[in-house]
């Protein structure tokens, strides 16, 4: 189309529904031809345009910095640049603007100048640099996470956080470049959540990077019109929320066994394996301290040939659990050869390195909490400190167990003689029968009565025989060994019980006790006892026959008409 002056008002017409701004010019600047969009724009009407200058139209100003444009589209010479100019409506729009020469016969006469309004396609991109600089401030702001922006061809347009590292990545390396480029590896597994992504799918799943727990969340990034125009992955260090949880969990079970009055030493129990799991240890366990050495609790799982107490002046054994007890801190130990040494022991059976945390109860140095590592940690101090809150958040349960054991041990022993009593013997008595018939061993059992207890009390009064008593037992408990377990019944009635134990053993046993008592005057008295003997295997063990039995040979064995049956 040539406009010149004279264009028929059919080419006007036809510019008018061109949607664009154009117009002509000659070279003095000297408006020929504009359309309607380009009048609306500067508010002129057709009449007033035809024969303006550019500089009356645009004003002096922007004249001046058009200037370079203008002399070099009359040099020939197409020029494009962008301009920023109120609307009709009084806001500011951008324009792409391109001079165009009109040149015949190698001379330029005029030129033509195109007008494109891209305010949209501005504010769109406007608000995309700040989406991308958003996502890119969120993904600063997570300590350990990250964030990645991709498009509909999988490219990376965001790439940034501190959590990239754990990968081995870095942003620059990322941005602008296709998944698949530059993660060939993983694109396999990616590129179909990616793509669900961009479908408005949004996925879940766990990374684990150098013992960290990632979290990876990838999900659709939607337009005003709720349509997915890009994809965005989101990786958060969870690590520590895990641990809180999986911590919490076993806090949880292990109030809940005290609660129910379960033992210290099920406690302890509780305590490392629950520990094994939390810090992915070889071993785990639970000391006691003691004026005369430590005392291992527990150990998950067992470990053969580990000792169950470490008396005082035997060591140094060097282990992480020891050194806590000289001062109350917590250690982490590296493991080597060294003979016949408890470390020496770890060592032989795989474990590495050993950690251990103190417990304390009622402001006191109770025990401690110990792991054993298969390989050196990466970092000890987290490995501690992990033990520090998880030894300090089971010290009150530990606490409630030890006071459980106390009620125990005082409803379970007797006032007078501090053996268990008549409850706690028939306790064990079913016990020990049960194993009997489960595991087709014997079992063992010695009825204990003291001779003429009665002509003592009459001649000596009951504060006396009281004495006898005690002493009694007390004698009796030295001829007994750490398997066995010598209950008093009532009155002068005692009764030893031997788990695993034969006939020949139970009469080993009963004659063991009476060489003890026969052996010097007790409270200045010549004491005498008279011993009843049975024993049972396997399925044909129980409670009642024991007993009858025991009590039958007690029977036999009693001199003169004063014997008593124990029922």
């Amino acid at each position: 189309m040539i406009m010149r002056r004279g264009t028929t008002i059919t080419s006007q017409h036809l510019l008018d529904r061109v949607p664009a701004l154009v117009s002509y010019w000659g070279t003095d600047c000297r408006n020929v031809l504009a359309n309607a969009a380009y009048q609306g724009l500067f508010g002129v009407a057709d009449q007033d345009i035809e024969g303006m200058h550019l500089a009356e139209l645009l004003g002096w100003e922007a004249y001046r910095r058009t200037l370079p444009y203008i002399r070099g589209v009359l040099a020939g010479k197409d020029q494009c640049f962008e301009e920023t100019r109120p609307g009709p409506d009084g806001h500011l729009h951008h324009f792409e603007v391109t001079y165009l020469p009109d040149i015949v016969e190698g001379t330029t006469v005029g030129f033509y100048v195109l007008g494109v309004d891209v305010t949209a396609r501005v504010a769109a991109q406007r608000d995309a640099r700040r989406s991308l600089e958003l996502h890119r401030a969120i993904a600063r702001s997570m300590p350990g996470s990250f964030v990645l922006l991709f498009d509909a061809e999988l490219r990376y347009l965001v790439a940034d956080g501190p959590g990239l590292a754990a990968f081995g990545l870095r942003g620059p390396d990322l941005e602008g470049r296709l998944m698949p480029e530059v993660l060939p590896e993983r694109a396999g597994a990616l590129e179909p959540l990616y793509r669900a992504a961009l479908r408005g799918e949004q996925h879940k799943w766990d990374r684990v990077v150098n013992g960290r727990v990632i979290e990876m969340a990838v999900g659709p990034v939607r337009d005003d019109d709720g349509a997915a125009f890009a994809g965005l992955v989101v990786g958060t260090d969870v690590t520590a929320a895990r641990r809180r949880r999986e911590t919490d969990r076993a806090l949880h079970m292990i109030a809940r066994s005290t609660a129910h009055g379960a033992s210290t030493a099920k406690v302890a129990a509780e305590v490392a394996r629950a520990l094994l799991s939390l810090l992915g240890a070889a071993h785990a366990s639970v000391s006691r301290f003691a004026d005369d050495g430590l005392e291992i609790l527990a150990v998950e799982p067992p470990l053969e040939g580990l000792p169950g107490r470490l008396p005082t002046g035997t060591g140094p054994y060097g282990t992480a659990a020891e050194q806590v007890a000289e001062d109350g801190e917590a250690h982490y130990v590296h493991y080597g050869p060294s003979g016949q040494s408890l470390s020496g022991l770890l060592h032989e059976a795989g474990i590495a390195a050993g950690a251990a945390a103190p417990i304390w109860v009622n402001g006191r140095l109770w025990g401690a909490a110990g792991v054993g590592l298969s390989e050196a940690a990466g970092d000890p101090e987290e490995v501690l400190e992990r033990l520090r809150e998880f030894a300090a958040a089971v010290a009150t349960s530990i606490s409630s167990s030890a006071a459980w054991d106390a009620l125990r041990a005082l409803a379970g022993t007797d006032p007078l003689t501090c053996l268990p009593n008549r409850r706690t013997f028939e306790e064990r008595l079913d016990q020990a029968v049960n194993a009997a018939q489960r595991q087709g061993h014997g079992v063992g059992l010695v009825m204990v009565d003291l001779d003429k207890f009665k002509a003592l009390n009459d001649t000596h009064g009951h504060p006396e025989g009281d004495k006898v008593l005690a002493a009694l037992a007390n004698r009796m408990a030295s001829a007994v060994r750490s398997d066995e377990l010598l209950a008093r019944l009532g009155g002068d009635e005692f009764a030893l019980l031997l788990p695993r134990a034969g006939a020949e053993q139970a009469r080993a046993a009963a004659r063991r006790l009476r060489s003890a008592v026969s052996q010097s005057p007790i409270e200045g008295q010549r004491v005498t006892i008279t011993t009843g003997v049975a024993s049972l295997r396997g399925v044909s063990a129980s409670r009642a026959d024991l007993l009858a039995l025991a009590d039958a040979d007690l029977y036999r064995a009693k001199p003169g008409s004063d014997a008593r049956v124990l029922g």
